[in-house]
Parts: C-alpha cells; sequence; structure tokens
C-alpha cells in the first residue's frame, strides 16, 4: 500500500509540472461513478471542489449538456467493456458560468470486486478547441491565439507546402519561423510518412477518402537535429479565399510516455514481488489469443496457489509470508517461462508457450511444484509451503482472456477438490460439472425450493425379521431430474441452505412418527434421520429438536440422529455435550459410514452413542472379499466391546444377509429388505 501511495504522489507531483491533472475514476458493477484520485489543480480548471467529486461524479455530468453526457457515457462503457483506452474530449460550464473544454485520456482495469478503474491525465483543451472553432469560421489565422496554445499548430496549402507554424511547433521541432514556412512538410515527418505524404494529399483531393483526415493519429515527428518525437496528431481541412489547406494539430507525447511508465509501473507491477501482476497477465494473454490467429503454436496457463499459506502469517507474522512469497518469486524466475505475474495474496501464474504433450507439461510441473516446496530460510526461521496447481492449454483463438483464466482456475479448483499439492488440467467436464453446481446453488436459494423435496423411508430389519423403524433420506426432483443427495447435501452446506432443509427434514420426520402411531405394526418404531455437520454445530440445534418434538407430541425416543466421523472431530467438546443433552431427553445416536472417514475411535467411549452404522461400500463384495470381512468383522468385535448395536447398509441380497449373519450382525437396511418408500406407501399398511 505504500508503495502504491507513493506511486500516487509522485504522479501527482509530476502532474504539477505539465498541462495535465492526474486523476483515477471508479464505476461500480452498478455503475455507479465516483474518482478515487483527483489533483486539486482540477479545482482551479473546472471551479468544482474535489472533495465532492469524491463522493460522486454526478457534479461533473450536471455541467454538461444531456448530448455530452450521453456520448460520454457511450465512450465510458465502451471502454469498460473492451478494456481499451479511453478518449473523451467534452465542454463543461464552470459553476461562473464560462464555459471550457476538457481532454481525458486513461487505461481501464478490472479489480478484484468487479469494479473498473481508470487511471490517467485530463487538460484543459480550450484554448486549442476555441481556436480551431474560430479557424473552421474563418480563413484568417489567429496568430495570437495559436501562440498561446500548447498544442503545435501547422497549416499547409494542397501541395503540402507549410504556411504557418505557431511559436509552440517551432519550439517543438527546433526551427525558427523562416527556417520552415516555405518547406515541404515531409520535412518534419519520420522517414516512412515523409516518402508517402504527396502521395496521401494526391489520392484525398481526387477521392475525398479520408485515410487520415479528421482522425487522431500517433506518429514520429522529426525535429531539425533528426531526432524522433512521438506526437499525437489531428488533420482538418480548411477552405479559404485563397483556396484548400490543411491544419494539422500535434501533441508532444513525450511527456504522457513518460507518466504512462509511472502508470504502468503502479497499475501492471506487483509492488511485493516486482512480478507482473494480474492485470498484466490479462493483457499477455490477449496478446498471445491475438499471435494465434497468424501463428499456430499452444499456450498453457498455469494458476499456482500456496496450500495453507495463511498459516505462515499467523505462525510467523506477516513479515515472514512477505519474504517467503518474495523467495516463492525467484524461483520461479530461474524456471525458462514465458510470462511470470503474482495474481493474488497467495497465488502466482506462469504462461508457457510450449507444444509438449501432456506428460512432458506434467514433468516440467513437477519441477516447478519440487522447486517450491523446498524449504526456505525466512529471517533465520525454516519455512516451506506446498502448492496446489490447475492448467489450461490453448492453441486457437477462439478464446477471451477471461475464458482462459477461468478454465485455469477451474483446474486449480478441482485439483484442491483431490487434495492439496496435486496438478490438475482443465477438462470440458469439469466446466459443465462447475456451471450445474453453480446454478443449483442459485436454486437452493429460492423461496418456494422446499415444494420441490420429499422424503422416502427404507425400512431397517433386524435377524429375525422384526421392523426396527425406517431411515428418513431426502430427494430433490428438479426440473423432471432427481438431484442426488451427494450434490446438493454440499451445497447447501456452503450457501447455508441446509439450515432450512434441515428443520424441514425434521418436521416431516416427527409427522411421521406420529401418523405411525396409530399403526400397530409400526407404533413402536424409530425414524433415523441424517444430521448436517453444519446445523449440528448451530447454537440453537438441541433447542429446535426437543421444541419440534415438544410440539408434535411424540416419544423422543422414536427419533434416532444419524451422525458422521467428521463432524466428531470438527468440535468434539461441542458435539460430546449436545449428544448428551438430547440423550438425556431419550434421543438415541448412531455413527453413520462408520470407518469411511478419520479414526474416531478416542471419542467412542465418551459419546453416548446407541449405534454403529457400517458403510454399503464394505457390503458391496461380501463374502468375496477378505478384506472386508475383516473390516466388518473387527468393527462388529470393538461395537461389542463398547455394548453398541451394528447395523449393515446395502444389503442387497441373501448372500449378503449370511454372510454378516455369519459373522455376528444382527440388524440390516437394505433393497433386499425394501426399497425407500415415501410416507404414503408405509403408512397405509
Amino acid at each position: 500500500m505504500r508503495d502504491t501511495l507513493d506511486s500516487f504522489y509522485t504522479l501527482d507531483t509530476l502532474a504539477k509540472f505539465t498541462p495535465g491533472v492526474f486523476y483515477q475514476f471508479l464505476m461500480s458493477r452498478t455503475q455507479q461513478f465516483r474518482f478515487v484520485k483527483l489533483s486539486d489543480r482540477f479545482s482551479l480548471i473546472t471551479g468544482l471542489p474535489v472533495a465532492a467529486l469524491l463522493q460522486d461524479a454526478s457534479l461533473l455530468f450536471n455541467c454538461m449538456t444531456a448530448e455530452q453526457r450521453d456520448v460520454l457515457m457511450r465512450d465510458i462503457l465502451h471502454s469498460s467493456q473492451h478494456l481499451t483506452e479511453f478518449y473523451g474530449c467534452i465542454a463543461l460550464h464552470k459553476p461562473d458560468g464560462a464555459q471550457i473544454w476538457l481532454e481525458a485520456r486513461s487505461s481501464p482495469e478490472v479489480t478484484p470486486d468487479g469494479d473498473i478503474v481508470w487511471t490517467g491525465f485530463v487538460y484543459d483543451v480550450t484554448a486549442r478547441e476555441l481556436a480551431l472553432s474560430q479557424l473552421a469560421k474563418s480563413s484568417e489565422l489567429s496568430r495570437t491565439i495559436l501562440d498561446n496554445m500548447l498544442d503545435s499548430v501547422v497549416s499547409i496549402n494542397q501541395q503540402g507546402i507549410i504556411m504557418y507554424a505557431n511559436q509552440t511547433a517551432l519550439s517543438l521541432f527546433g526551427y525558427q519561423a523562416h527556417e520552415l514556412v516555405g518547406k515541404n512538410v515531409s520535412c518534419l515527418m519520420g522517414a516512412h510518412h515523409a516518402s508517402q505524404h504527396d502521395q496521401y494529399l494526391q489520392h484525398y483531393a481526387s477521392t475525398k477518402e479520408q485515410r487520415i483526415i479528421g482522425s487522431n493519429r500517433v506518429v514520429q515527428a522529426k525535429h531539425k537535429d533528426n531526432s524522433l518525437i512521438p506526437v499525437e496528431l489531428r488533420i482538418c481541412e480548411l477552405d479559404n479565399t485563397h483556396g484548400r489547406s490543411y491544419l494539422g494539430v500535434m501533441r508532444d507525447l513525450s511527456h504522457k510516455m513518460m507518466q504512462q511508465q509511472a502508470i504502468d509501473q503502479l497499475t501492471l507491477q506487483d509492488t511485493l514481488t516486482a512480478l507482473p501482476n494480474r492485470t498484466a497477465l490479462n493483457r499477455r494473454i490477449n496478446q498471445c489469443i491475438d499471435n494465434l490467429a497468424l501463428n499456430p503454436t499452444q499456450y498453457c496457463l498455469i494458476c499456482l496457489d500456496a496450500d495453507d499459506f495463511k498459516l505462515i502469517n499467523e505462525g510467523y507474522g506477516f513479515e515472514h509470508g512477505d519474504e517467503f512469497l518474495r523467495q516463492c518469486a525467484r524461483v520461479l524466475s530461474d524456471f525458462e517461462l514465458y510470462f511470470l505475474a503474482r495474481t493474488g495474496e497467495d497465488e502466482f501464474a506462469l504462461l508457457l508457450e510450449t507444444n509438449q504433450g501432456r506428460p512432458a507439461l506434467e514433468q516440467q510441473l513437477g519441477s516447478i511444484v519440487q522447486a517450491l516446496a523446498r524449504p526456505k530460510q525466512v529471517f533465520g526461521d525454516v519455512v516451506s509451503c506446498n502448492f496446489t496447481v490447475g492448467a489450461f492449454c490453448f492453441s486457437t483463438a477462439d478464446f477471451t482472456y477471461s475464458e482462459v483464466v477461468r478454465s485455469a482456475e477451474l483446474a486449480l479448483h478441482y485439483a484442491k477438490s483431490g487434495g492439496k499439492g496435486s496438478i490438475a488440467f482443465y477438462d470440458h467436464r469439469l466446466d459443465q460439472h462447475q456451471r450445474q453446481n453453480a446454478l443449483l446453488d442459485q436454486y437452493l436459494r429460492t423461496p418456494d425450493i422446499l415444494s420441490q423435496f420429499y422424503l422416502v423411508y427404507q425400512p431397517q430389519y433386524d435377524v429375525a425379521g422384526q421392523l426396527l423403524g425406517f431411515e428418513a433420506l431426502m430427494r430433490w426432483h428438479h426440473q423432471e431430474q432427481a438431484i442426488a443427495p451427494d450434490v446438493f447435501i454440499p451445497l447447501a452446506e456452503r450457501n447455508g441452505a441446509i439450515f432450512m432443509l434441515g428443520k424441514w427434514l425434521l418436521q416431516q420426520v416427527c409427522q411421521f412418527i406420529r401418523q405411525a402411531q396409530g399403526i400397530p405394526a409400526l407404533a413402536q418404531c424409530r425414524v433415523s434421520l441424517n444430521i448436517s455437520a453444519r446445523q449440528f454445530a448451530s447454537a440453537h440445534f438441541t433447542d429446535e429438536v426437543l421444541t419440534e418434538i415438544r410440539r408434535s407430541g411424540i416419544a423422543p425416543n422414536r427419533v434416532h440422529l444419524e451422525l458422521t466421523e467428521r463432524l466428531l472431530l470438527e468440535n468434539p467438546k461441542d458435539v460430546v455435550a449436545k449428544m448428551q443433552q438430547l440423550n438425556r431427553c431419550g434421543i438415541t445416536f448412531s455413527l453413520d459410514d462408520f470407518g469411511t472417514g478419520y479414526s474416531s475411535l478416542a471419542y467412542l467411549k465418551q459419546l453416548p452413542l446407541h449405534e454403529l452404522k457400517i458403510d454399503k461400500s464394505f457390503v458391496r463384495d461380501l463374502p468375496d472379499n477378505m478384506s472386508d470381512r475383516s473390516i466388518v468383522s473387527a468393527i462388529l468385535l470393538m461395537a461389542g466391546g463398547l455394548d453398541l448395536e451394528v447395523i449393515a447398509e446395502g444389503v442387497e441380497t441373501e448372500l449378503h444377509r449370511q454372510s454378516l449373519q455369519q459373522l455376528g450382525c444382527r440388524r440390516f437396511q437394505g433393497y433386499l429388505y425394501g426399497q425407500p418408500m415415501r410416507a404414503e406407501h408405509w403408512l397405509q399398511h
């Protein structure tokens, strides 16, 4: 931040010695406008208070005509949509009624929040516009006005002979008036334009086709000492009593280029590592895409993210974290890369130009990741961190830079889901999966989403064939499609919809139990329901469960909650306290999918558990798979020692049941005993 502020003050100081006023202008995603930075000299030019403009740019817009505002807004929106340079010349009425003209140029960039910020300079060009207005009406040149203009003005006749040059032009090119007037204007041009100039004039005189006249161009002009000067040139045609002539208005861009270099350093360079930043990366990707239109090759964008980098900051402090990132930047710089940038707090991006296949690229990326993972000496401490990698290769010009970046970041996200330190390449199926999940996430937020959900109940039996109860399972039928629970449950946990779904699930289960009380075969059956880890962690969870049970008028021991091993490990003290409180009221618990998660043996003896549930993945291959038999046998043996019941799910065949029973299992759930059915199916029996 200090580097950024220093850069701004340097530019602001530089602007005091130039005709321009430095500014930064922001358009939010909702198209609200304000100035972020604005030199105080702007008030001297316009009479408008800078402090007010920093809050709301409408004060400036109100000084324009409606037509001028429309043109300005069109140019701003075009620049924001295409991230191209903004240029505008507008007329303003100052608070005292005087009219002035301002010319603005700036470069846009996108902030992480999605806002657009333009950085550049604005100039007072009132004298130039007044002069040009007068010249358009009169054939006489107003030498007094022109000689006091900051822009260079040169007038030529139809043959290209210089008839007039104002004092600014004479100073710019190093001539006296008598040395320049009467010469062909090609003496002020670089070699290429000088050789073509007479043809330009002849072509325009015969066809009226405006290749140069009426438009702004950046060209190289030539000083008397033959050095080249970058200028912005605009040419207009004049008709007067002496015949047709042409007026060229030139602005020296030397100072602007110096300013642009300073702005580029501010907008294109990461201040911590001195590497290019995300904006610079986006520009380079655009150059690659343009290059692919003419030169077939392959580029690969690689996104690297430091795993658990925040632990370095938390453990050692931000100074260590910053130095660690600087050392990572130096490690990456040692590799032969087409382009390298720092794109986030703990993220880097590499751009490779390569025709290697996937195996060779993976090997290269593996070498880079290994180099980054080596421990580093940071202020006397040894610090290390692994990196996860996502990559996207492209060899055609059919992409935008945002599509390229999004694809690489999508691969990075997929790599993280497969385990930290992984490397993943983009696959179009990832995009489809991401898009579907994004849409489902939004659907889960709609007010009437519960109308698309329903419950099914799968029966549970003991070894004697006695019905023990049911497990309540949520189903989502959306747009003629069944959405699997392992898809919508993680989405609901992430966006908070799980609280609404969990509350609805409990209400539906309590209603089913109340209705089943009048059916003798179901009167004593329990109903199991899965509890989300996030839902269980809520401070109000126990109160909500007990309140709903009391409201429904059912016995608490008819409600059986199934928890996962992951939930037990996240906050064991809180879990134990809530389980004990609910168990004292009569509610029982199962540990679901036992053996598939993290080891929780240390907590089992502390928990008021009633039952362990063997995951169907251990049942599927019984009795042929000896490993599964050993695992199931161990679970049954351990449960017996802890005085816990065991129920096996996924029992689909008689062979499954016999194998489980031989090992000592006495409770079963699966298609052999019944498929999950809606409440109406069970209540009508």
